[in-house]
């Protein structure tokens, strides 16, 4: 099969384009002083795998940051966005959480609930994190984000 190459130079930038059977790549001019055609970019295959949903919320995080600590009568700071693991949906390992499953937390309490776990966290403080972090979602100013809440507390 020929293929057939065509250069041209482009009315907008000026720079030079080679059509290569009907799609564009590009001619750079070398340092001999000699034209180097590039190939034209391959396009992606796709697998046919859907992709997982989103899972990150920026909004929802800040909405959340915005807060105290969870744990009553926390004066510390700064708060952080924490996940909670802990009876979440996509509890894989190394796999985040939603953000629907999130609380604000000090950087202390945090470290806490990872160094300690968050089962004997949420005893020593009686406090529900999936409750909280649900609470947190339905009031998020994320739409998505108070979706996904609605669905899960209907799943329970």
């Amino acid at each position: 099969m020929d293929i057939l190459y065509q250069v041209a130079t482009c009315t907008c930038t000026g720079q030079r384009e080679e059509v290569l059977n009907g799609g564009v790549g590009y001619v750079v001019l070398s340092q001999q002083g000699v034209y180097v055609t590039l190939p034209r970019k391959r396009k992606r295959a796709r697998s046919g795998i859907m992709r997982a949903p989103r899972r990150a919320y920026p909004a929802h995080r800040k909405f959340v940051r915005g807060h105290d600590c969870v744990v009553e009568g926390c004066p510390d700071g700064p708060i952080e966005f924490a996940h909670v693991r802990l009876g979440a949906k996509d509890n894989g390992k190394g796999i985040k959480p939603h953000d629907c499953y999130g609380v604000s937390l000090c950087h202390a309490h945090h470290a806490e609930s990872h160094s300690h776990g968050e089962a004997t966290f949420q005893r020593k403080y009686a406090i529900d994190l999936i409750a909280v972090a649900l609470e947190f979602a339905a009031k998020s100013p994320v739409v998505e984000v108070r979706e996904y809440a609605k669905m899960v507390r209907s799943m329970k």
